[in-house]
C-alpha cells in the first residue's frame, strides 16, 4: 500500500497513444491515477502545466530520444517539477540497463513496475518540491546541479 495520503498520479509521455493507454490502464489497475501527457515536444512552462499534481513520471520505450530529453531538460529547470521521480520502460536487453538509474525493463511484470515506483517516489522528500537531490532516473550527460541551485 503506498504510503501517500491521496491516489499517486503516474504522468505517461510516450509517442504510441496505444501503448501509452494500456499502460495507463496497467497502472489503474493497480491504484495508480493516470495522465497521459498530450504534447511531448513541450516547452518548460506547458511542461510544467502538464505535471501539475503528478507524482512521478513514466517514459515509454515509443518515445523518441531526442523528445525525452527535451522533455527533461524543459522539467529539469521550473521549481515544481525539479526532483520529481523519472522511470523510464526500455526494451534494451537486461544487462545495457544495471548501469542506468530510472531505467525499467519492457515488458515487465506488473508487481515489479509497482515495487520500482513506489521506491522511486520513496526517494523523494514529500512536500518539499524540488527538494531532492538526485532524479533517480537522470539519464547520464544531465548536468541538473544548476537547476537545482536556482531551486
Amino acid at each position: 500500500m503506498p504510503h501517500h495520503h491521496r491516489p499517486t498520479t503516474i504522468a505517461i509521455l510516450g509517442a504510441d497513444t496505444v501503448v501509452e493507454n494500456a499502460i495507463a490502464l496497467l497502472l489503474e489497475s493497480a491504484g495508480y491515477d493516470t495522465k497521459v501527457l498530450e504534447d511531448p515536444s513541450a516547452s518548460a512552462a506547458n511542461a510544467e502545466e502538464q505535471l501539475v499534481g503528478v507524482d512521478l513520471l513514466l517514459l515509454t520505450p515509443s518515445l523518441r530520444e531526442e523528445t525525452r530529453e527535451g522533455f527533461l531538460k524543459a522539467i529539469e529547470v521550473t521549481p515544481a517539477t525539479v526532483g520529481m521521480p523519472v522511470l523510464a520502460l526500455s526494451t534494451a536487453p537486461q544487462d545495457e540497463l544495471n548501469d542506468r538509474p530510472g531505467m525499467v525493463p519492457w515488458p515487465t511484470p506488473l508487481e515489479d513496475l509497482g515495487r520500482t515506483i513506489e521506491a522511486a517516489l520513496v526517494s523523494v522528500p514529500s512536500g518539499e518540491p524540488g527538494g531532492a537531490e538526485r532524479l533517480p532516473s537522470k539519464p547520464a550527460g544531465h548536468g541538473g546541479a544548476a537547476a537545482r541551485d536556482c531551486a
